[in-house]
């Protein structure tokens, strides 16, 4: 079979109409199997065919295109631009994605749903804790770089499945209200925002410390749980209080992780109260 021929069966599948029910009846097991190997072997030729000459697969879809022009119904008025967010391809200035984005930070209204507690950014000393020297640490990581970032997902999903990632996800989400219970175990210890998912917000607050202390006592509290190595929390304000926040995405993290990072707030919290009363 010709390669311009592989191509344009190809993709006539991949756009043909669905079989009615009598169509579908018709084709057994057999019948359907021998189907995909047929296509199957098909896409393996036109791999080849790629592999030996880049840009052979656009061609061949791009002149399908052309000659199949008459098949795809016209939509009036309906043009395609750059998102001026992030430069995806979409039908009006901003994309959906970025649309989304933005209600999550609270620019645009999310219909029927109680505000949050409002969100500040948090800019800690640049001289101590994890972006000491002022580059953040989520980006000293090779996972940050340009590439093709599909592919991990991809990858990650075939190696282990969808039900191991619910899983884990589950069980970081059951170690986020477990961490919560501990921290309303402490009378020192106030949580601040609701545990709904994987992200628990809290503070340290002992009995004497009076709230315009307690910014700059957690701060420090942090800066110290940080260097300490015990733990790594990143920060944010919530209603003007600075919060310690912990995001539980580690697959390996056990309960006794967090018994470790309550206990070690605790005696960093305390030595810090004693120090300034």
């Amino acid at each position: 079979m010709r390669p311009v021929t592989i191509a344009v069966l190809l993709l006539a599948l991949a756009i043909a109409p669905l079989p009615g029910a009598a169509q579908a009846q018709s084709v057994n097991g057999t019948e359907a199997q021998a189907l995909r190997d047929e296509i199957r072997r098909l896409n393996e030729r036109l791999n080849r065919l790629e592999d030996a000459s880049p840009g052979t697969k656009a061609a061949f879809f791009l002149g399908f295109l052309e000659r199949a022009r008459g098949r795809f119904p016209a939509l009036d008025g309906v043009s395609l631009t750059e998102c001026v967010r992030c430069g995806q391809t979409t039908t009006g200035s901003v994309c959906a994605f970025c649309k989304l984005g933005e209600q999550i930070r609270g620019s645009l209204p999310l219909v029927g749903v109680t505000s949050p507690p409002r969100v500040e950014p948090v800019d800690p000393p640049a001289d101590r804790g994890l972006i000491a020297g002022g580059l953040p640490f989520a980006d000293r990581g090779i996972e940050l770089t340009r590439s093709f970032r599909a592919l991990k997902v991809w990858m990650s999903l075939k190696a282990h499945g969808v039900r191991q990632y619910a899983r884990l996800i589950e069980q970081n989400v059951a170690q986020a209200h477990y961490l919560a219970e501990l921290i309303q175990a402490h009378t020192v210890l106030q949580l601040l925002a609701p545990v709904s998912l994987n992200v628990v917000c809290f503070r340290y607050r002992p009995p004497q410390a009076g709230e315009s202390t307690l910014n700059a006592l957690n701060r420090e509290l942090l800066l110290r749980l940080q260097e300490s190595g015990t733990a790594v929390l990143s920060s944010t304000l919530l209603d003007g209080q600075f919060a310690l926040r912990a995001a539980i995405t580690n697959h390996r993290s056990r309960r006794e992780d967090f018994d470790a990072l309550v206990a070690a707030v605790l005696n960093i919290g305390a030595s810090i109260a004693h120090a300034t009363a």
